[in-house]
């Protein structure tokens, strides 16, 4: 099922980092790698983002990601979003290191200094 993409060319820059990762791989460390996805009208979610993977560590800051309001939430700021981040492997079995989900408002609204 498909579901209309909205026009809104408004850009979001998200500064993602991680602190205290767990330790997935045998040497101690993690190769980290985060996707986010957006919730469709039906409940379940696709991913929209992935960024890049950090090598052998627990606490990664990831590159600026740089997108549209449109491409992340559909131009709807309460819609929801999935962060998860994974453990990169070689095998291409990536391992779940956590999640959480958030909609932009959110975001926004905790970026604001008074």
């Amino acid at each position: 099922y498909g579901e209309e993409i909205r026009g809104c060319n408004s850009q979001v820059k998200l500064k993602v980092s991680g602190r205290r990762l767990d330790k997935k791989d045998v040497l101690g460390k993690s190769d980290p790698f985060l996707v986010i996805s957006r919730e469709r009208e039906h409940g379940s979610f696709i991913p929209i983002v992935k960024t890049e993977v950090i090598k052998k560590t627990l606490d990664p800051d990831w590159a600026t990601l740089v997108t549209t309001v449109s491409k992340l939430c559909n131009d709807d700021f309460k819609r929801l979003l999935k962060f998860e981040c994974f453990d990169w492997n070689k095998s291409g079995n990536s391992v779940l290191i956590g999640e959480f989900i958030i909609d932009l408002q959110t975001l926004v609204d905790g970026n604001k200094k008074d």
